[in-house]
């Protein structure tokens, strides 16, 4: 009987492995010929900067949006192109895919860890909204990938040297997009609260790795401008690049957007200083919204011991605000969401919720569509950008906001329990005595 167990357990592996094998090969073949797609605008922008490092350095050409590590990305890149003459959208494309195909690996480690089926990182390999990311020639590939690595050492165990991996891979992906701001938030909110309560202080080595990568390229910028804050000021200022209420990102603040935006203006011409209420802007309460609602959803993952283990805790904290500040944060892009969608895989098959399954591929949905009829660049997606009217995009950022709305009341619901741990019932290994 147990031969036979085995049996249908090792055959279902095997086909398993498959499907995945199959999907991986069919992933690549779509995105290889994707190589030569006509790039979003913003990969001229990768091109001019990769190029400007490599002719005048990396302090003559680094002026904010992202940040030194992601512009030496871009210098290597263009060294490429002026080595072999291929053409730069190629080459940035693939170094996509190399990050790509390691970021799908991780993620079916992740699962695998999660004891979640690892076919579902097919929806993060073969899904329509991460397809036409990877069309379009955004860049955020390189920084997922660094995130699911400090994810997956995370998840590995509570040993120092676990957290000090996870924090030198963290660090790389700090120095590269904004978006980690908020997860080195929502991170420091947890040790803190693990400090406070248990007065374990080995989480905080997580931060070793970003504390002396970011110390080590902020002494190169002190050694050419003479200035201890060049470096941190760029982190501070970069909400003022696009001071808008939504920059194509069908959040919270697309229909106030909609609403304020001149007739025949963009809907990034609205500026996320306006007040909603005296010595209150659209930008402040937006700050406060998005750290209120992650610190209050962090504190139920902790105070409840969701997952049961500190590797599962922070990625369900990470999660949370990768999620969260795209929805509730100004000057989002239509991009921004990119991380968040890919982290929501693992939550999605680990609550194995049908209703929270489709909020999730609504949101999904939602998001290819809203890029798609934007800077999709294919016949069909000309063809309906000329119907993809403000008063449609109006349309679609409600429904976008309701698979947002949905998906806070299922955290919420994921991260209740009709006991709270108090800090004496934890040991001195942070586990349930």
């Amino acid at each position: 009987m147990l031969d036979s167990a085995d049996s249908v357990k090792n055959k279902t592996v095997f086909q398993q492995k498959i499907v995945l094998w199959a999907g991986f090969v069919g992933g690549v073949v779509i995105k290889l010929f994707m190589l030569s797609y006509e790039g979003i605008f913003d990969m001229d922008s990768y091109y001019a900067w990769g190029n400007k490092a490599l002719e005048e350095g990396l302090y003559n050409a680094f002026h904010g949006i992202y940040f030194p590590f992601q512009y030496n990305i871009f210098q290597g890149l263009a060294w490429i192109v002026k080595t072999t003459n291929l053409n730069f959208t190629i080459v940035f494309k693939m170094s996509n895919l190399l990050f790509d195909v390691g970021s799908f690996f991780l993620l079916i480690k992740i699962l695998s860890n999660l004891k979640i089926n690892p076919l579902l990182s097919l929806i993060y390999w073969l899904h329509p909204w991460f397809l036409m990311v990877f069309s379009q020639g955004y860049i955020d590939f390189h920084f997922a990938f660094f995130v699911l690595l400090t994810i997956s050492f995370l998840l590995e165990g509570k040993e120092l040297k676990r957290y000090v991996k996870a924090g030198i891979a963290f660090g790389f992906a700090f120095l590269m997009k904004p978006q980690a701001q908020i997860l080195i938030v929502v991170i420091f909110f947890y040790t803190v609260l693990k400090f406070i309560r248990e007065r374990e202080i080995k989480p905080f080595s997580i931060f070793i790795g970003s504390v002396a990568l970011f110390m080590g390229y902020m002494s190169y910028f002190v050694l050419h401008s003479k200035s201890i804050f060049m470096l941190p000021f760029h982190y501070l200022n970069v909400a003022n690049m696009m001071p808008c209420l939504t920059a194509h990102m069908p959040n919270i603040w697309y229909p106030v957007a909609y609403f304020l935006k001149e007739q025949n203006a963009q809907i990034y011409s609205v500026s996320d200083k306006i007040h909603l209420l005296p010595f209150l802007s659209c930008r402040s309460f937006a700050i406060v919204l998005s750290l209120v609602l992650c610190g209050v959803l962090v504190n139920r993952i902790y105070s409840r011991n969701i997952g049961k283990s500190e590797g599962k805790r922070l990625l369900y904290c990470m999660t949370i605000g990768a999620v969260i500040l795209p929805f509730t944060m100004t000057s989002a892009h239509e991009n921004h969401l990119f991380l968040g969608t890919i982290l929501l895989i693992s939550l999605m098959g680990k609550m194995s919720n049908a209703f929270f399954s489709f909020t999730v591929h609504a949101m999904l949905a939602i998001q290819f569509i809203n890029l798609t009829f934007i800077y999709g660049t294919s016949q069909v997606s000309k063809f309906f950008r000329a119907y993809y009217t403000y008063d449609i995009r109006f349309a679609v950022s409600l429904f976008s906001i309701a698979t947002f709305i949905s998906f806070l009341y299922f955290m919420f619901k994921f991260t209740a329990s009709s006991k709270i741990i108090s800090p004496i019932m934890f040991n001195k290994d942070g586990n349930i005595q």
